[in-house]
């Protein structure tokens, strides 16, 4: 039989044994944006920015064909100056996936429009961000600003 002295160690090294394993096969964490997220001059607005990712394909895990980083809100053009905001996504070592942007060209008096958007590549994301961004016209460069990075696990 045995005491809790020699029990409770091996119960711990078990636990400390498994969860990395656990945390590398899962991927699929989530969490939130700071609310509301903006760009460097308060012009593009996301709220209730939600992320994710999906968990890489196991036996209990519906996951599609290319697991990727999510992201989800609400975003607002809250400047009447004519220019439009959007949102970019990026994973990994990769560049901004600008054809994933989101686009409000209304303006300062137009509700905000709901996005979802989806990032990813033929490998398994393992850190994704985002950026909210004003778009100018011309040469004039956007107006952006990122998160900081999220991570599958």
């Amino acid at each position: 039989m045995m005491n809790l002295r020699t029990l409770i160690p091996a119960v711990i090294g078990a636990v400390a044994f498994l969860m990395p394993a656990a945390a590398i096969a899962g991927g699929g964490n989530a969490g939130s944006f700071a609310h509301p997220f903006y760009n460097s001059d308060s012009s593009a607005k996301l709220a209730q920015g939600t992320w994710r990712f999906d968990c890489w394909a196991e036996a209990n895990c519906d996951s599609p064909t290319i697991p990727g980083f999510y992201y989800y809100g609400k975003l607002k053009d809250s400047a009447a100056d004519g220019d439009w905001v959007y949102t970019d996504g990026k994973i990994d070592g990769y560049g901004w996936a600008h054809s994933a942007s989101a686009e409000n060209h209304d303006g300062s008096d137009s509700p905000a429009i709901s996005i979802a958007q989806k990032v990813s590549y033929s490998d398994p994301p393992g850190k994704g961000k985002i950026q909210v961004c004003r778009h100018r016209t011309g040469l004039i460069p956007n107006v952006c600003t990122a998160s900081n990075w999220k991570y599958a696990d």
